[in-house]
């Protein structure tokens, strides 16, 4: 008898730490991630007045539930930042609108794009760059609440002005950015 006792008083011990351990593990953005960046001396990408790369990024829905964002039509390097002003994203679209993007778990949302540098890349600067993701989450923004927090730029970052009481969450690529050279 003493046994048993002894016993639920472990199980009753355990119960409490399971929920801390699983909160723990709970993330704000629901287990949003960036999970790969490369940039890429080969490209496709022109610019008459900069260095110009070709970026890929892949973001994953690490959670267990169907992540929803905003992102756009064409436009879709508006949700991504550097910390840097020296490097940034260009974008050709001339026309975008506001899109739903649905991650079901663990799938992966690619992204092709340009950006421009002032000063030429190469693998050790890479180092010292990084790059966020603005996630606008559909629960917590409209459709005109990311329209105006996208177009509303600061500086280097994109901050909504009044559009709501939240703002978004930024995802920041926390591994080293792959650097490809041009092959001749």
């Amino acid at each position: 008898m003493r046994h048993k006792h002894t016993a639920m008083k472990k199980i009753i011990l355990f119960i409490p730490l399971l929920f801390v351990l699983l909160s723990c593990q709970k993330t704000e953005n629901n287990g949003l991630t960036i999970n790969s960046v490369m940039i890429s001396e080969n490209t496709e990408c022109h610019s008459d007045s900069f260095n110009t790369y070709s970026i890929n990024i892949k973001l994953k829905n690490n959670g267990v539930d169907t992540i929803r964002l905003w992102s756009m039509t064409c436009g879709k390097t508006l949700n991504f930042i550097f910390k840097r002003n020296d490097i940034y994203f260009y974008d050709e679209c001339i026309r975008s609108t506001p899109i739903e993007i649905a991650l079901a778990p663990e799938q992966e949302y690619k992204l092709e794009g340009c950006i421009s540098a002032k000063n030429k890349l190469n693998q050790k600067e890479m180092k010292n760059i990084c790059i966020g993701f603005k996630f606008y989450d559909i629960r917590k923004f409209t459709e005109l609440d990311y329209i105006k927090g996208i177009f509303t730029e600061s500086g280097n970052t994109l901050l909504p002005e009044n559009v709501s009481k939240s703002y978004p969450d930024t995802i920041w690529y926390k591994k080293k950015i792959k650097f490809l050279r041009k092959i001749n």
